[in-house]
């Protein structure tokens, strides 16, 4: 069964107590009873006024700190939106083919040699902020250029294929052995054909003759912005603007 429903928000005690007195007390009492009873919360929640409101259930998160006391995860309520009796559809599934015992271990063997010891999420800064603060940087100090910042999010995959380069090679040769045929929609789409195709078309003047997939996959390899919502005529006159 599956829901059309939104997700989960957070809630917290952060705020409460300037609206209503003793609301964090409240709170906190709500929030270790039920945890302790391991039970929910049945609310009716009214998101803010003027608004339709909807059944919801507070799941209780106690507050988790590591060995050094910092904080893991906040204290709170998780509010799941529930969903009316119409928004809940049967879905049917087409049977697919499940992994055999040896591409199983396979992974595992690769997941677990992938595995880092000591990793910590917060070590990692985000690359867009930090090239952003190098360019301020740049602009205030009149610097002649722009110092380019490590990204520390992309993969070392040198060092992944001297850890675990064996075991990748392994499970892709369990997975996709010799003669294996990868199915079309599985398959990267052929940008080189399209372009080509749309090059020609445009020389010869049947560029309408082109189908709608192919001008949108070619707009993608061109990497020419239009709506997803466009149709063949605003396609085809964006290419042609695009070709000169």
């Amino acid at each position: 069964v599956s829901t059309q429903s939104t997700g989960s928000s957070g809630i917290n005690a952060e705020y409460g107590e300037t609206v209503y007195s003793g609301s964090t007390s409240f709170f906190v009492a709500l929030l270790t009873r039920l945890d302790a009873r391991k039970m929910v919360g049945l609310v009716h929640c009214v998101p803010r006024e003027g608004t339709a409101g909807y059944i919801g259930v507070l799941v209780p998160q106690l507050e988790e700190r590591d060995e050094d006391n910092e904080q893991v995860r906040p204290m709170g309520f998780h509010l799941i939106h529930l969903p009316f009796a119409d928004d809940i559809r049967k879905l049917t599934y087409e049977p697919t083919e499940q992994p055999s015992s040896a591409q199983v271990e396979a992974a595992k063997s690769l997941v677990n040699k992938l595995k880092a010891k000591q990793f910590n999420s917060s070590l990692i800064e985000n690359p867009c902020v930090l090239q952003f603060n190098k360019t301020l940087e740049a602009i205030a100090l009149e610097k002649d250029s722009i110092e380019e910042t490590e990204d520390s999010t992309k993969p070392d995959v040198e060092r992944m294929n001297k850890r675990a380069g064996i075991e990748m090679e392994k499970l892709n040769n369990i997975v996709f052995p010799a003669g294996y045929n990868i199915p079309d929609d599985c398959k990267k789409p052929d940008y080189k054909r399209v372009i080509s195709l749309v090059q020609n078309r445009q020389r010869e003047g049947t560029l309408a003759k082109v189908g709608v997939a192919d001008l949108r996959l070619y707009c993608k390899g061109v990497r020419l912005k239009v709506s997803s919502t466009a149709k063949k005529g605003d396609l085809l006159d964006a290419i042609k603007k695009f070709l000169g």
